[in-house]
C-alpha cells in the first residue's frame, strides 16, 4: 500500500481509530507513515491526552534521537504542516540575540583591559594580541551584519556551522568567534537540501542539515549554529526555511 492510499485511509477512519493508532500501536507503523498521522490528527484537532499517553510522548518516541524539522521523504506532510505563505520574501537575514551580543561585548572589553592592565609571557600576549585584531578588522569589516548567524536568499541559504570548540575555558572565544562573525558558513541551495534536524541526545543536542554537495558530488551532513537566535527568530527561521525548501521542490528544480 502507498503513502497516499494510506493517507486516505487515515482520512476515512473514525477519530477513536486514529487516537488508537497514535496511542497504542504507534510503534508498529512504518516510520514514513507516522507523519502522515500526525497530519490526519492536528487536522481534526484532537487530543491524544489521557491516563496513559500524550500527543508529545506517542509521536517524539517515535523519532528518541531526533526531531525532523523538514525532509524530503515526508514532502507531503511537511506540505500539510507548513504556517507560512511568503513567497515575496527574498532575502531574510537572523542576527544573534541581544543578550549574547551583549557578552559578547563585555568579554572583548574585558579583553583588552586584561591586555592592558596585565603583564603575561610573551605567548599569552601575543593570542590576545591576535584576538584584538582579528575583532577589530571582523568590526570594521561587517559591522552592519555583526552578529549575523543565517541568511535565506531567494534561492539559497547561508548557514553558520557549529564552532569547532565550545566547552570549558573555549566557551568564551567560541562566544567572540560567533558574536563576530568568525564562524565558517556555508551556503546551499534550496533544492539541495534533503533534511533538517534537531538531535536530542545527552551529549548531542543541536541543530543538523543534511544536504547535496554538488562540488564534491556527494551529501553531507553539517551541524548548524542556531542556538543564539531569539525563540521567535528561531521560530520564523525554521518555518521559512522549511518553506523555501518546499518552495523549491514544487517548482520542480532538481
Amino acid at each position: 500500500m502507498n503513502l497516499n492510499e494510506i493517507k486516505s485511509n487515515y482520512e476515512k477512519f473514525d477519530d477513536s481509530v486514529l487516537i488508537k493508532l497514535a496511542t497504542k500501536e504507534i510503534h508498529s507503523l512504518r516510520p514514513e507513515v507516522i507523519p502522515l498521522l500526525k497530519a490526519e490528527i492536528q487536522k481534526r484537532n484532537l487530543s491524544l491526552d489521557n491516563n496513559e499517553y500524550t500527543q508529545e510522548k506517542s509521536f517524539e518516541n517515535s523519532f528518541p534521537k531526533e526531531k525532523i524539522l523538514y525532509s524530503v521523504e515526508h514532502l507531503d506532510y511537511f506540505k500539510s504542516t507548513s504556517k507560512i505563505q511568503l513567497e515575496n520574501v527574498k532575502n531574510k537575514s537572523f542576527f544573534l540575540s541581544f543578550f549574547l551580543k551583549s557578552i559578547t561585548f563585555i568579554i572583548l572589553i574585558f579583553t583588552i583591559f586584561l591586555f592592558l592592565s596585565f603583564k603575561f609571557n610573551w605567548v599569552i600576549q601575543l593570542i590576545l594580541l591576535i584576538i584584538l585584531i582579528l575583532s577589530a578588522i571582523k568590526v570594521i569589516q561587517e559591522k552592519k551584519d555583526l552578529g549575523k548567524i543565517a541568511q535565506l536568499k531567494k534561492d539559497t541559504a547561508i548557514l553558520s556551522q557549529y564552532p569547532i570548540i565550545n566547552f570549558n575555558i573555549f566557551r568564551i572565544l567560541a562566544t567572540l568567534q560567533i558574536g563576530l562573525n568568525g564562524l565558517r558558513k556555508i551556503e546551499v541551495e534550496y533544492k539541495y537540501i534533503s533534511k533538517i534536524y534537531k538531535k536530542k541526545t545527552l551529549f548531542n543536542n543541536g541543530y543538523y542539515v543534511n544536504f547535496y554537495n554538488k562540488t564534491i558530488n556527494d551529501n553531507m551532513n553539517k551541524r548548524i549554529y542556531l542556538e543564539g537566535l531569539e525563540k521567535k527568530d528561531l521560530k520564523e527561521f525554521l518555518e521559512l526555511i522549511k518553506y523555501k525548501c518546499i518552495e523549491s521542490k514544487n517548482n520542480n528544480v532538481v
